[in-house]
């Protein structure tokens, strides 16, 4: 996100519920990227987030507020197990990790991506935006998902995928220039047809 100007004054953490915590800029609570109330599990937590609003000044850079960053990814709590982040990872803006998952270190996971439940994701793994990936799904390690894939089965070491379903990358770009294609392909087969057309007419004659 890029930086916006405003001037915050006044800076405090409020309750939000009996067990939750909120941020209150000028009186008014903080809100997510998508306007939605944030709403915080721990007063150490939004403490944190106020803290960094406080050191903004007059321009916001949200891509210095590694806390408000975090409050923005949604990670569901394990039902069964613990849901994992493994070291050194880093999670954008909007991702929602579901129970269960278990994220390998040193991962880039970018904005808007989702993991379903129980997924296990290796180390050294690029997700990139708006990707999904399926629940109980085994992702190895050094694994790169490309922008708006679906990733519906397992994918082994050093895998590069795209598309829905995700594919090897290289055969989806081939899927995508041959559709490029049709309308001409489609083109040309009607003049050959009219041609076959007029050629069996000559030859009735």
């Amino acid at each position: 996100m890029n930086k916006t100007s405003r001037l915050i004054r006044d800076v405090t953490v409020a309750p939000a519920t009996s067990a939750q915590w909120q941020v209150l800029l000028d009186g008014k609570p903080a809100a997510t990227p998508a306007g939605h109330l944030l709403v915080l599990p721990a007063r150490g937590l939004a403490e944190r987030i106020a803290d960094e609003w406080r050191g903004e000044g007059n321009e916001t850079r949200p891509t210095t507020m590694q806390f408000t960053r975090l409050a923005n990814t949604a990670i569901d709590r394990g039902t069964l197990g613990s849901t994992v982040i493994g070291e050194g990872t880093k999670i954008d803006n909007l991702v929602h990790i579901a129970h269960n998952v278990v994220i390998g270190r040193h991962c880039l996971i970018m904005g808007q991506v989702g993991f379903a439940g129980s997924t296990t994701l290796g180390d050294y793994t690029v997700v990139a935006s708006q990707s999904g990936i399926a629940d109980h799904l085994k992702i190895v390690n050094q694994v790169v998902i490309g922008a708006k894939s679906g990733v519906m089965r397992d994918l082994p070491d050093g895998s590069r995928v795209l598309g829905i379903p995700a594919l090897p990358d290289r055969q989806t770009k081939r899927q995508i220039i041959a559709t490029q294609q049709l309308p001409r392909l489609i083109k040309r087969l009607r003049e050959i047809e009219k041609q076959i057309e007029e050629l069996t007419a000559a030859c009735r004659k």
